[in-house]
C-alpha cells in the first residue's frame, strides 16, 4: 500500500510545480521501492507532451524533475 501512496504524492508533488518552485527540496522516500519509477518517468513525459499546457508552470520535463530528485 506505501507504494501506491509514494507513486501518487510523487506525481502531485512534481505536476503542482512543488520541485519548480523549491528547487534545492530534499524528499526521503523509506520502504517504498523502485520498480515502478521508470515506468512512471516515461509515462510522465509522455503525458506531459500531449498535454503540457495542463502543467504551465513545469520548465521542463516530469522525468528531469524525479532523475534531479532521486540519486
Amino acid at each position: 500500500m506505501a507504494v501506491e501512496y509514494t507513486e501518487a504524492l510523487t506525481v502531485s508533488l512534481i505536476l503542482e510545480g512543488v520541485f519548480e518552485k523549491f528547487p534545492k527540496l530534499k524528499v526521503v522516500w523509506i520502504e517504498s521501492g523502485l520498480a515502478w519509477l521508470p515506468f512512471m518517468i516515461q509515462r510522465l513525459d509522455n503525458e506531459y507532451l500531449m498535454r503540457s499546457s495542463e502543467c504551465p508552470q513545469l520548465k521542463k520535463l516530469p522525468g528531469e524533475y524525479i532523475t534531479d530528485m532521486y540519486y
